[in-house]
């Protein structure tokens, strides 16, 4: 019995898929960590802005 890696579909997930949801979930984080970045900029404006 093969491995499921060495069937056709282990090895167009292992291959395609994978991969495709590695890059899918690093630009998720990224864009997370941007918006997380913004929302901290703003929230710092706004603090500045009740201080003055």
């Amino acid at each position: 019995m093969n491995s499921f890696f060495q069937t056709i579909g282990g090895r167009k997930l292992i291959e395609g898929e994978i991969p495709s949801i590695r890059k899918a979930l690093a630009n998720i984080a990224h864009e997370l960590k941007r918006a997380n970045d913004l929302k901290e900029f703003e929230l710092l404006q706004n603090k500045q802005q009740l201080n003055h």
